[in-house]
């Protein structure tokens, strides 16, 4: 897995919301936070969920979700097949345009952005665009 250039300066800025005393402060991560962030992607049997799920919760987001794609593949009969898989994982911060984590499982990339932004600039590859179309071509080429 790559991690974007810029990934541990932008998660600095992700603010984090948690209630005290029946108000909500809002916080950054410490120092500390993000060197066990970086701790635990340093440790070889992190998968990018596991790495998701801490920023999750370190983050105090709600929840991972995920983005999937449609791909064309061909099956064990040597049919072209076609199915959905996920195309991005993201901690859920409250609103589509929220800075977060996200991991795009095609670029095998952890970075920050919005899942909103991604979906913009994804939008063919993930609906029935012409990204899917290539693959049928190129598969049938083949």
């Amino acid at each position: 897995m790559d991690i974007d250039k810029d990934f541990y300066t932008q998660l600095k800025t992700v603010p984090i919301y948690e209630r005290i005393n029946n108000q909500y402060t809002k916080r950054f991560l410490t120092a500390l936070e993000i060197g066990e962030i970086k701790h635990f992607i340093s440790i070889e049997d992190s998968t990018p969920e596991d790495i998701i799920d801490l920023l999750d919760t370190l983050l105090k987001g709600y929840g991972v979700e995920s983005i999937s794609a449609q791909i064309v593949y061909i099956d064990d009969f040597g049919c072209i097949a076609d199915g959905y898989k996920p195309a991005l994982l993201y901690v859920n911060m409250g609103d589509t345009y929220d800075l977060t984590a996200l991991y795009d499982t095609r670029e095998d990339l952890l970075r920050c952005g919005s899942w909103g932004n991604w979906v913009e600039t994804n939008e063919e590859t993930t609906i029935d665009g012409p990204a899917v179309v290539e693959s049928i071509q190129t598969v049938k080429r083949g």
